[in-house]
């Protein structure tokens, strides 16, 4: 995560955002793990069992 210190610091001094790929592979990684539950949890059946497609 430290290597997107820099872009963040940046995007708040400066304005604009911090582009994804300057995020490593793992934060993505852990992000996904992190939400998984939430998402099966919470949204299963509002989204996917109501879904028309």
């Amino acid at each position: 995560m430290m290597s997107a210190v820099p872009g963040v610091l940046k995007a708040f001094e400066h304005g604009g955002g911090v582009h994804q790929s300057v995020y490593p592979d793992q934060m993505w990684h852990g992000l996904e793990r992190f939400t998984a539950g939430w998402w099966f949890n919470h949204m299963l059946i509002p989204v996917w069992a109501t879904s028309d497609a």
